[in-house]
C-alpha cells in the first residue's frame, strides 16, 4: 500500500521545471517520483475558477486551454497569469507510476465475488412510472442510465455537478462510454442504426433571464476532418483504450 494510503501525509522533496520536454518533475520525500506535463497540469487544475469541488469535476473550457502553454515558475504560473496549485497528496495520488495506477485501479474496479454478492443482497425497488410512460412507450426503447429515465435540470446550492450550475458547459457528449462501439457486440449496421436513432430531450419550464445558449457540434464530422489532416493524432485519440468513472449522484 502506497505510503498516503497508510495514512501518512505525503511531501514533496524537490520540484523542477523541464522546459525542453514540457514536464514538472516532482520528488517526494518517501523516494518515489512522477514527472507531469505542463499541459496535463493546466488541464487538470485544482483552482476554483477551473474545477468545482463540489461535483469534483472540471469547468475548465476546452476552447481555453493552450496545449502549447510554457512555464513561468515552478508554481505553474501559466504566461496568460492563470496560476495552477496542487497539494502534494493530490499530485501523490495522481502519480503516472506503475504502482500508483495499480492502486488507482484497486480503487475503481471491484471486486467480481464482492459485486456479485451486493447485487444479490441489494432490495431492489421499482420506481411508479406516471404520464411520461406513455409518451415514452411511442418510441421503440427507453434507455435507463445513471440518471434513470428523467432528471431534473436545475440551478442547485449544493449542485453536484457543473449541469446543475450556472457555470457554461464545455462541448461534451453525454455519456458515449455507456454505447457499445460499433462492431463490438452486435453487427456493424445495426449497432449505427441505434446510435444514430437515439435521442435526449430538453423540456424547458422556464427560461433564464439571460444566458442558456446552446452550442452544437457535429461531432462526426470533427472526428473525420481530423482523420483527414492528422491521422497520426486521430489514432492517439481514438485508439487506446481508455477507463470511464463518474462520481455523479444525480438524485442527491
Amino acid at each position: 500500500m502506497p505510503p498516503w494510503m497508510d495514512g501518512a501525509t505525503p511531501a514533496i522533496h524537490q520540484v523542477q521545471a523541464l522546459d525542453t520536454e514540457r514536464y514538472v518533475s516532482v520528488r517526494f520525500k518517501d523516494g518515489t517520483w512522477s514527472l507531469y506535463p505542463y499541459v496535463w497540469l493546466w488541464d487538470n487544475c485544482q483552482w476554483a475558477h477551473c474545477f468545482f469541488h463540489l461535483a469534483k469535476a472540471r469547468k475548465l473550457l476546452l476552447a481555453d486551454l493552450d496545449v502549447t502553454t510554457a512555464m513561468e515558475r515552478v508554481t505553474h504560473t501559466e504566461p496568460t497569469k492563470h496560476t495552477s496549485e496542487f497539494d502534494a497528496e493530490w499530485l501523490k495520488k495522481k502519480c503516472f507510476s506503475q504502482s500508483a495506477r495499480q492502486q488507482q485501479q484497486e480503487e475503481l474496479f471491484l471486486n467480481g465475488a464482492l459485486f456479485t454478492d451486493t447485487i444479490q443482497s441489494t432490495l431492489v425497488c421499482v420506481a411508479l412510472w406516471e404520464g411520461w410512460q406513455e409518451y415514452l412507450s411511442r418510441f421503440p426503447a427507453a434507455f435507463s442510465r445513471c440518471f434513470w429515465h428523467t432528471w431534473q435540470v436545475q440551478d442547485k446550492a449544493d449542485a453536484n455537478n457543473v449541469a446543475y450550475t450556472s457555470e457554461k458547459l464545455s462541448l461534451h457528449s453525454d455519456y458515449p462510454a455507456l454505447h457499445n462501439p460499433p462492431g463490438d457486440s452486435m453487427s456493424l449496421k445495426f449497432t449505427l442504426f441505434l446510435r444514430l436513432m437515439q435521442f435526449q430531450f430538453l423540456h424547458y419550464i422556464k427560461q433564464a433571464a439571460e444566458g442558456g445558449e446552446s452550442e452544437i457540434v457535429d461531432g462526426f464530422h470533427t472526428a473525420n476532418q481530423l482523420r483527414m489532416e492528422n491521422p497520426e493524432a486521430f489514432r492517439l485519440l481514438s485508439s487506446p483504450e481508455t477507463t470511464v468513472t463518474s462520481k455523479c449522484s444525480p438524485r442527491t
